[in-house]
């Protein structure tokens, strides 16, 4: 009797071993994984955005001027932000008044705000996370006034 228990706590090890040892030796790297996928890419909002709504303190002023005249373009070079371009009615308020000049981000991974250049210098805080390659803009900014808050909802066309 003896000596069958110690044979069944032999053979328990024995497997155990075997079973270590097996997958141990199955972690081969995998060299189908993609090694830039993991790496982050700079926020993208390059393309043509047309102004869909503007909102004054939570209220809806789309109609009030002539903002669906408003869009933005960007386009960037070397993945990095380089210009942008503004079309549409002067009579639209805005954060600024420039036609063009450059645009960068606060953070190229993680942006919160989007920083105009040319004329003048204007950042404008980011309302929502910016996916890249997404269809949705949203700018939020004060126009003189800090209790007023705009909000500049901008399609992607």
């Amino acid at each position: 009797m003896q000596t069958y228990r110690h044979f069944e706590g032999m053979k328990n090890i024995y497997l155990v071993v075997l079973i270590l040892v097996l997958s141990l030796t199955n972690c081969a790297d995998d060299e189908n994984i993609n090694p830039s996928g993991l790496v982050e890419q700079n926020a993208d909002i390059s393309g043509d955005w047309r102004l869909a709504n503007v909102t004054q303190n939570n209220v809806d002023i789309t109609d009030q001027f002539d903002f669906k005249s408003l869009s933005l373009s960007f386009t960037y070079s070397s993945d990095k932000p380089a210009t942008f371009n503004k079309t549409g009615s002067n009579s639209i308020p805005f954060a600024f008044s420039m036609v063009d000049g450059a645009f960068t981000f606060d953070d190229l991974k993680y942006p919160t705000k989007l920083i105009f250049s040319g004329s003048q210098d204007v950042s404008v805080k980011l309302g929502l996370p910016l996916v890249s390659n997404g269809n949705d803009l949203k700018l939020e900014m004060s126009l003189g006034c800090s209790n007023n808050t705009y909000v500049y909802w901008f399609k992607k066309t």
